[in-house]
């Protein structure tokens, strides 16, 4: 068993005991590890992309703004979305209380 302290209440000190077998934390722990040098080999593989096309003449400043503003026109889509899902909810909410009353 372990103890850790709670997240909940900082000033609280005193340790909780949590039952979880120590193979669960160990394979959490190594499941990190591995997810962080796969981070790190994608990292490495984006900067080879990179010599790539600087090295066939792109411009690769160009190449990073694009990639941003593809990203920043996906996250406002992403936005809109969900905007228009809140607002059909919210109609079809206040068709049933005008149905309701």
């Amino acid at each position: 068993m372990e103890k850790i302290m709670p997240k909940a209440n900082p000033s609280h000190t005193t340790p909780v005991t949590i039952d979880h077998p120590p193979s669960m934390l160990r394979g959490i722990v190594e499941k990190i590890e591995r997810l962080r040098e796969e981070r790190a080999q994608i990292g490495y593989d984006i900067q080879d992309v990179f010599k790539t096309a600087n090295l066939a003449g792109f411009d690769v400043k160009a190449i990073r703004h694009l990639i941003d503003d593809r990203k920043k026109v996906a996250d406002a889509d992403a936005v809109r979305s969900e905007l228009a899902d809140t607002l059909a909810t919210a109609r079809a909410y206040a068709r049933e209380m005008d149905h309701d009353a």
